[in-house]
Parts: structure tokens; C-alpha cells; sequence
């Protein structure tokens, strides 16, 4: 085997060991549920940079592995996976609506002026930074 098919394959055992791992943290819904809002926000951040240091052939992996776990359950497991899921976004809903009521009106306006920094590409959201063009011009 050529060292450069080696070192492929390294890497994709490696991504799918990673992959593996970060889909047990997904899956362990106890441990989301006992995390403060910043642990959580790090853990998604960790994730996605961990998902954009991927390769292609890594994503792939990746994808592919958690496509055969879920094909490999059972119709009654998929189902408890869904109604997990289910029952923990209702959770997370009630939790961040109680958290909204209990805030002062400059809270709200405050968690709102945030919501828009991060929509509209000035914070630490997804899309980064706003949008430059090629010179770094806006």
C-alpha cells in the first residue's frame, strides 16, 4: 500500500473514531440537560470547528457511519430516537420561554439586539464576521 493510501486511511478511521465519539456526546441527552448555557454554546462551537477541520473524505465518513447506525436499529428504536428528540426540543423550548418571561424589558432588548447582531453576521455566529468582499472591503 502507497503511504499517501496509508495515511488516507488513517485519517478516516481516525474521523470515524471522532465521528463515533461525537455521536455518543449528541446522544447523551442527561448530559446536555446538566450543561449552563455557555457550556452548551461551547460544546456547539467545538463541534463545528471540529466539523470544519474536516476534510471532505472525513465528512463523507462521517455521514456514511451514522447512516449505517441508524439503519442498523430497529423500528422501535429509531422511534424512541425520534421521541427523544422530540422531548427534549419541546424541553429546551419551555426552558428558553420561562427564561424570556422572567427577563426585565432591557433583558429582552439586550437578548434581541444580540439575536440580530448574530443574524445579520457581526457576532460570533455561523456565517462570522460580515460579509467582505475579496479586498476586505464590505
Amino acid at each position: 500500500m502507497s503511504m499517501q493510501r496509508s495515511l488516507l486511511t488513517l485519517m478516516l478511521v481516525s474521523g470515524i473514531t471522532l465521528a463515533a465519539a461525537v455521536s455518543y456526546a449528541d446522544d447523551s441527552a442527561a448530559g446536555a440537560d446538566a450543561m449552563s448555557d455557555e457550556q452548551r454554546q461551547a460544546m456547539r462551537d467545538e463541534r463545528r470547528t471540529r466539523w470544519e477541520s474536516m476534510t471532505e473524505d472525513e465528512r463523507k465518513a462521517l455521514r456514511e457511519e451514522r447512516r449505517a447506525r441508524w439503519e442498523s436499529m430497529s423500528d422501535e428504536e429509531r422511534q424512541a430516537a425520534r421521541e427523544k428528540r422530540a422531548q427534549h426540543k419541546h424541553a429546551k423550548r419551555e426552558a428558553l420561554r420561562e427564561r424570556w418571561e422572567g427577563m426585565s424589558e432591557e433583558e429582552r432588548q439586550a437578548a434581541r439586539e444580540k439575536m440580530r447582531e448574530r443574524r445579520d453576521g457581526k457576532g460570533k455566529g455561523r456565517r462570522g464576521p460580515a460579509a467582505e468582499g475579496p479586498d476586505g472591503e464590505a
